[in-house]
């Protein structure tokens, strides 16, 4: 497969995360707007894709953004991650993490976790499965994907924290 066809599936596999449900729900309550999950997205999955950093310029391309953009959200989406990486190790170490609030969203991670399962065996089964089957999975995945909203939005209220 040839860059540019690679580049294609890069974005096509992006434009799908981030238009599910639970990604722009969690985006909404995330430290990281649009445009830096995005690049940070683009930066990671080109190199997964490529086996190596591919530069900057390529991928500001593919944004349609001059390399210095490109390169000063980058960084400020790596500068979030480790923020959130950093508060959420404070936080652990202070004891936070022990407390029903905390086990909810330890409880909500097991759940998007299953629902990212189900959905790759989904798209993997649907061509080997009955009409029945697929409807009923699908409604099960949907069902899912509604609860996990909900508890997304009421964990986002900060009176249910503490």
């Amino acid at each position: 497969m040839d860059e540019n066809t690679h580049f294609l599936e890069i974005q096509n596999l992006i434009s799908n995360i981030l238009k599910q449900e639970i990604v722009q729900s969690l985006l909404k309550h995330s430290n990281f707007t649009k445009t830096q999950l995005e690049t940070l997205l683009l930066d990671f999955y080109a190199r997964h894709f490529f086996q190596k950093d591919v530069q900057h310029e390529k991928l500001a391309r593919m944004r349609n953004v001059a390399r210095g953009s490109f390169s000063r959200v980058l960084h400020q989406g790596r500068k979030n991650y480790i923020k959130s990486a950093y508060s959420i190790l404070l936080l652990i170490y202070l004891g936070f993490f022990e407390d029903e609030p905390f086990r909810a969203l330890i409880d909500l991670n097991n759940e998007i976790v299953q629902f990212a399962t189900q959905y790759d065996d989904l798209h993997l089964d649907q061509n080997q499965l009955d009409q029945e089957e697929l409807q009923k999975r699908i409604k099960a995945l949907n069902d899912l994907e509604i609860k996990i909203k909900t508890k997304i939005e009421e964990l986002a209220k900060p009176k249910t924290i503490f």
